[in-house]
């Protein structure tokens, strides 16, 4: 492979459709270098570690990439790179690389596409998937810490080495056990729940003050909290029944 400082000749960098190519960055690399060359989604990840074909060229020199999970992708061709046999095959008909200045970056073009992966980092500040949680799970053997008890459960394989998970620790130490997608909740029973715990909370909050839990009954069955009790002033603010001594609720 050449140096950081080589530029490969156009015949060889340039990709052609029908080569194999494989992603040749780990996940938070490809997640950065996707912007503004079809973006990224969480399912790349399971397209990470085959072998695709390149279907189309784009004028852009995007690269639409289809997988053996009839899955096709768009990728910045700085992220993949041949797979071995056509790489072979493509450095041999190559004459001897070039060396090139480097651009105002700092980078050369060819920055990508000699670059050697190194050491991820075990953790991570935020998941890396819903990027909302900090809670993160750790994930054995690997070891990484990159996605929240969540997203986590849901996870077979660890989204930076592609290792079969075998246990999610939190940071408390308790176990997370995997939830199959057959015992997953889909969106109508989640959205079913939201409606149930909002009626719960509407029933049973002060529909005086909308704050407070309902603490005091009335003769007629109305109620309201002990702080908005001194406000109503022995009449019921519903069906303004006078009443005496209202029943505190425990």
């Amino acid at each position: 492979m050449p140096d950081m400082e080589t530029v490969w000749p156009e015949d060889v960098t340039r990709f052609r459709v029908g080569q194999k190519v494989k992603v040749k960055v780990p996940v938070e690399v490809l997640r950065t270098v996707q912007e503004g060359h079809g973006g990224f989604t969480p399912k790349m990840c399971d397209s990470m570690a085959l072998q695709g074909e390149v279907m189309e060229v784009t004028e852009k020199g995007d690269l639409r990439v289809k997988y053996p999970n009839n899955i096709c992708w768009t990728l910045n061709p700085e992220a993949v790179q041949l797979v071995q046999e056509e790489r072979q095959a493509a450095e041999a008909l190559a004459p001897e690389p070039q060396q090139s200045t480097a651009d105002s970056l700092g980078y050369t073009r060819n920055f990508l596409y000699s670059w050697e992966p190194t050491a991820p980092s075990l953790e991570a500040s935020e998941c890396a998937i819903c990027s909302e949680n900090e809670d993160l799970c750790k994930v054995e053997p690997c070891g990484h810490k990159i996605t929240c008890t969540d997203c986590t459960s849901r996870m077979k394989k660890c989204l930076t080495c592609r290792e079969t998970i075998l246990r999610r620790i939190t940071n408390d130490g308790s176990i997370v056990d995997y939830v199959p997608k057959n015992r997953r909740p889909t969106v109508e029973q989640v959205q079913y729940l939201e409606l149930k715990v909002k009626k719960f909370e509407d029933d049973s909050t002060c529909n005086i003050c909308l704050e407070n839990p309902r603490d005091r009954v009335f003769t007629c069955g109305h109620s309201c909290c002990h702080l908005c009790l001194p406000n109503v002033g022995g009449i019921c603010h519903m069906c303004r029944t006078p009443f005496r001594n209202p029943v505190p609720l425990y």
